[in-house]
């Protein structure tokens, strides 16, 4: 046996990535905000875990006009995890927080995890992110209702097609990847509802 009693290690599925919470660990509903200068020099020293959001109604996705670095440019939503949460709580949040809208009962897919290390932050340093992206299929009704907050300038609804065929340089590689997963995963899909109606 082991030094530690795990036998009330509780794990959350929530997705691609497991959550194991070892006994209960208590976190603040509402974590403290570090000052900018506190921010920055943590980023210097801590990878910082991110859930974004592919954000897809009617078959087109959502991109996001950041305002702020890093990715000052068309991005999907998101952001850091607060301590304690699992991936799927914090698109929940992040759907609130950034889009104005209640995702707590729609369904998330894994699309990618990808490291970042970025030259610069918007507290002025480097940064480096783990970023798990998450496919959001969204009502209508929920794509009518997104109210973006400060963060970003603008939202365009895009076709998959039209990103995939822009070009080098039209959009950050990791977004032109995004979509290459994305499409690859949609088509699997549609041959395997064929192979079923055969």
């Amino acid at each position: 046996m082991g030094l530690i009693d795990y036998t009330e290690t509780v794990v959350v599925n929530d997705g691609a990535v497991p959550q194991f919470i070892e006994g209960a660990p208590v976190f603040p509903a509402k974590p403290p905000y570090l000052s900018d200068e506190d921010y920055a020099a943590s980023l210097k020293v801590f990878r910082i875990c991110c859930v974004d959001l592919f954000v897809v109604c009617e078959g087109r996705v959502a991109l996001f006009l950041r305002q702020q670095l890093p990715q000052a440019d068309w991005w999907v939503a998101g952001g850091k995890m607060n301590p304690g949460e699992s991936r799927i709580v914090t698109a929940i949040r992040k759907g609130r927080e950034e889009l104005r809208i209640d995702l707590s009962s729609n369904t998330f897919e894994h699309l990618a995890t990808f490291d970042y290390d970025w030259s610069t932050s918007a507290q002025g340093g480097p940064c480096s992110v783990e970023a798990t992206t998450l496919v959001v299929e969204i009502t209508r009704e929920q794509a009518d209702a997104i109210a973006l907050n400060k963060e970003y300038a603008g939202m365009q609804w895009v076709d998959p097609i039209d990103i995939l065929t822009a070009g080098d340089g039209m959009y950050h590689q990791a977004i032109e990847r995004l979509f290459k997963i994305y499409d690859s995963q949609v088509y699997k899909e549609i041959a395997r509802l064929l192979a079923t109606c055969a």
